[in-house]
């Protein structure tokens, strides 16, 4: 009687004819096997994880550790449309496209007023694309939405920064995508007026896009923080939805588009364009926390100025043309 599974052993016997006094060693077998397969398979990922953290370290220093924020978290942002300006300024290129969204209304010329999006990138990446994408190109921008902190004016502006760029030259019929996704923690919610609320979420996200110096397609990684600011209308509920719905430490799916036009800022002492995250869809991942006391909101916020989102026309291409921006 055989004592243990050999190749002879298994041509012999079909897996339901296996003598049972060798089933428990063929079994034993297989355990080592599945067992020698995940080491190998947590040796390989434990060597990536490594290879990443001393990746992410070099670029990133201190904050090599830092983690996604919260577990779920996500921001995604997608535009398609004409570029109708490029310039440096700086450390930064700018891209402004102009793009739609589902919905849009049309001016009183029975135009529809696009929005007016700035795509920025920075250093060797910004001169890369710009070398490649000019005015008048139709291009589809993968982008992470960001809030830049002006100090001096205690302001924070809803700004894009760029991945990477895709040429639509080649489709016949470019179809405009202005898209946000995100997914972050509630930090406080505010009610502007009796339609519309404001909600900072919180996102902390590594985020991978093209290495422009890499021949064979690797991929760089950053880390991405920001507290972003996303305008909610809630119509007749609005002041129920801020007060017992977007409550701090609750954390939320958004679906929205970014509205872009250009406002006369008094604070900052010129025109320029802004923009802001308006939700389509908003819901709870999880549990909706208790609500705390009033929200408030303390931080002077420049995409307030001039119209409401939502509300009115809004710029077209020629209206931008020469404005200064911060």
């Amino acid at each position: 009687m055989l004592k243990y599974p050999t190749k002879t052993a298994f041509h012999i016997f079909n897996v339901g004819e296996i003598p049972l006094d060798i089933k428990p060693v063929v079994s034993a077998v297989r355990l080592q096997r599945k067992n020698r397969k995940e080491r190998t398979v947590d040796v390989r990922q434990r060597k990536m994880t490594e290879e990443r953290l001393k990746k992410r370290q070099v670029e990133n220093g201190i904050l090599a550790k830092a983690k996604n924020d919260p577990a779920c978290v996500t921001n995604d942002a997608l535009f398609s449309g004409k570029i109708v300006s490029v310039y440096k300024r700086g450390d930064e290129t700018k891209f402004i496209v102009t793009c739609g969204h589902p919905g849009m209304k049309r001016n009183a010329d029975g135009k529809i007023d696009r929005n007016i999006i700035t795509v920025k990138f920075f250093g060797k990446e910004g001169e890369f694309y710009a070398e490649r994408f000019k005015k008048d190109d139709f291009a589809t921008f993968h982008a992470v939405v960001q809030t830049k902190i002006i100090r001096r004016h205690d302001a924070r502006i809803t700004e894009v920064w760029g991945l990477s760029v895709e040429s639509d030259r080649n489709k016949i019929t470019p179809q405009d995508v202005n898209r946000v996704h995100l997914i972050g923690k509630i930090t406080s919610a505010v009610q502007d007026n009796d339609l519309w609320a404001s909600v900072l979420i919180k996102t902390q996200i590594w985020k991978e896009r093209p290495n422009i110096f890499s021949e064979n397609g690797e991929k760089t990684e950053s880390l991405y923080r920001s507290l972003t600011k996303v305008r909610v209308n809630g119509g007749r509920d609005t002041k129920h939805m801020a007060e017992r719905l977007l409550t701090k430490g609750t954390i939320v799916d958004i679906q929205g588009h970014i509205y872009g036009r250009v406002i006369d800022d008094k604070q900052l002492g010129y025109k320029r364009r802004v923009m802001s995250v308006i939700a389509d869809e908003i819901n709870a991942v999880g549990t909706i926390q208790p609500a705390s006391v009033e929200a408030k909101s303390e931080v002077f916020n420049p995409e307030n100025v001039g119209k409401e989102e939502g509300c009115g026309d809004g710029p077209t291409a020629e209206d931008v043309s020469g404005y200064e921006e911060e």
